[in-house]
């Protein structure tokens, strides 16, 4: 295990020693291994050449489709996950709701992974992601596209259950009713009365006249002012940036083991260690310095500045205390530093 946890080019060039032991002996077929981006893979020259000289060729998946492509993500870990759960319940249960300890993390792990680390679960996932059989339909084509804004607009206005005047209408010679009174009164068939003779047409009733009030002598308009943010009244003073068009380095090849992909990683660590050559050589040669200012050696046992950090001049390259240098140059906000003799040469 690393110091830190995460896997490195060291750990992950022990597992292909393992991964070698696995494969089928005698067989003079090539081998196809799949990897993600990750550092430890796509520049670890020494897994590399030991996958390329066993004849396993090692491709890489492309950035941000691990969670489609990659067959772990589409059936492992998934399965993986819930039989955690069901771990974690039973001893939940069993020690009546006590935190799991960390030794039993790994007896716990192996349990879960026992039944999750299946080959049925393995071809699964190949076949989900359509790597093999190949099926490039597995992928959907929506994937493909562009993604889309998820801003939605919501309307504040809440629906009311009063109902504005207009929406009652008076008909002459009829009664208004609520929509809800047939409802409200459901309907009672009448006894069977005797017939009656025909009474005499009765005279219309009068025609009911609708009274609407008079109009406002003026209409008033309110005026609906425009919100109002802090934003939009004070300009706040924007920092300028300097623009940078650097790019990070692309691999060449999704073929982590084809030549072309070979010399991209050695010119790579090439100026990797060009650039870390003169800090290097700087950072040791304040242990056989002494401070420009006060004379005293850096780690000197008499020097009153001791805990002090140290700083050097970018142009000679002299070393000062911490204090020395706030006293005998220019600290610039980057913590760049240039002492006052290559400030003004000709003092």
């Amino acid at each position: 295990m690393s110091d830190n946890g995460w896997i490195n080019a060291e750990l992950f060039t022990e597992w292909g020693h393992c991964f070698l032991k696995s494969l089928p002996k005698d067989d003079p077929q090539p081998h196809l291994l799949l990897v993600d981006g990750h550092s430890s893979h796509v520049y670890n020259i020494d897994f590399l050449n030991l996958m390329k000289d066993n004849n396993v060729y090692v491709f890489s998946l492309p950035p941000h489709t691990t969670h489609y492509l990659q067959p772990a993500d589409r059936a492992l870990f998934k399965s993986l996950k819930h039989f955690w759960r069901l771990e974690g319940r039973r001893v939940t249960r069993e020690s009546a709701g006590k935190r799991l300890d960390r030794a039993l993390f790994m007896p716990l792990f192996s349990k879960a992974w026992s039944k999750a680390a299946t080959p049925e679960n393995a071809q699964a996932g190949f076949r989900r992601s359509g790597i093999h059989p190949f099926n490039p339909d597995k992928i959907d084509k929506s994937l493909f596209m562009p993604s889309q804004t998820t801003e939605t607009v919501f309307d504040h206005a809440c629906p009311t259950q009063e109902h504005d005047d207009d929406s009652f209408q008076v008909i002459p010679g009829h009664t208004p009713r609520h929509p809800l009174h047939d409802a409200v009164q459901p309907e009672i068939p009448l006894p069977q009365l005797a017939p009656q003779p025909s009474p005499q047409p009765a005279q219309p009733p009068p025609q009911l006249a609708i009274v609407t009030p008079p109009p406002l002598a003026q209409e008033v308009e309110v005026a609906t002012e425009p919100d109002l943010s802090f934003m939009s009244l004070v300009t706040l003073p924007v920092r300028e940036r300097p623009s940078s068009s650097r790019q990070r380095a692309k691999p060449p090849s999704y073929n982590l083991t084809s030549q072309e992909h070979f010399n991209f990683v050695k010119q790579k660590k090439e100026k990797s260690k060009a650039k870390k050559t003169p800090k290097h050589s700087k950072m040791h040669q304040v242990h056989q310095d002494a401070c420009k200012v006060c004379g005293f050696l850096y780690g000197d046992t008499n020097d009153p500045k001791l805990r002090e950090e140290w700083v050097s001049c970018e142009v000679c390259w002299n070393w000062y205390h911490g204090s020395c240098a706030e006293e005998s140059g220019i600290i610039e906000d980057n913590k760049a530093f240039t002492c006052t003799s290559c400030l003004f040469p000709e003092m």
